[in-house]
């Protein structure tokens, strides 16, 4: 299998990490952008629900590898633009990227200031991630023992609770995110998480990562974090380029 080379999460370190995505996407990747071919828009049903997902192939025959991306509180309105180039970097690298309009199903968040608080929209969005990796496993020229996700802020706390106890995602990578006490009581299993956070991130508390190594380390499972000092919710240039490498090595080591 091609190993995934760093382009990849050089490019979505500078456009993501800062969450939110407050550091703009390099000129570069958006004018890649423009050229690209458009996404394969399809559709997945959740809950009764169709849940619109944006699929980005890679050239080739396949199988591929698939990773799931799930976007901020910032949403695909304010922002799709930037995940849509991580997407295509992903493709890139020979995995196939599926962004999911996970809040196709239950809505946007009725509280944008604290999008989590809603307990049962919450859930409903995590169902929504669960689906999406079970459609993933459906598509094909996908390999359905590699399905990795990639999540964002409150897409990480949703990416996190859906691949908890379950063995539907292969791999996780979490930035500035966390597992909710709902969903991390009673933890008996957790894919290999790769926890990115800034010491001084101040959206997202720290604890949420250091709660969430505690409780991987805990377990038994496998886990890599990092804790960036004197960082916030918006990492700085070189944070990114650490975190691009980690993620380098990560999916390389569990994924692809």
């Amino acid at each position: 299998m091609k190993r995934i080379s760093r382009r990849f999460f050089a490019f979505a370190a500078i456009a993501t990490l800062a969450l939110g995505l407050a550091a703009p996407v390099s000129a570069q990747g958006l004018l890649g952008s423009l050229f690209a071919a458009p996404p394969v828009v399809d559709s997945f049903s959740s809950g009764g629900c169709d849940v619109t997902v944006e699929q980005f192939w890679p050239k080739g025959c396949g199988p591929f590898p698939a990773v799931v991306v799930l976007h901020g509180s910032d949403g695909l309105c304010e922002n799709g633009a930037a995940y849509r180039a991580v997407c295509r970097q992903i493709t890139a690298e020979g995995a196939v990227a599926l962004l999911v309009h996970y809040w196709d199903r239950g809505g946007e968040p009725t509280d944008p200031d604290h999008p989590g608080d809603n307990h049962k929209q919450f859930r409903v969005w995590v169902k929504v991630a669960q689906d999406a990796a079970r459609y993933a496993k459906s598509l094909p020229n996908v390999c359905k023992d590699r399905i990795g996700q990639v999540g964002f802020s409150l897409g990480a706390f949703v990416g996190l609770s859906a691949a908890a106890n379950n063995h539907l995602y292969r791999a996780v990578i979490e930035v500035s995110g966390g597992l909710p006490e709902e969903y991390a009581k009673d933890l008996t299993y957790m894919p290999p998480t790769l926890i990115l956070h800034g010491a001084q991130d101040e959206e997202v508390s720290v604890k949420e990562a250091t709660s969430l190594v505690s409780r991987m380390k805990a377990h038994g499972h496998t886990y890599r974090w990092k804790i960036y000092d004197c960082e916030g919710h918006k990492l700085s240039d070189a944070a990114q380029k650490d975190a691009a490498e980690r993620g380098e090595c990560f999916f390389n080591d569990f994924l692809m």
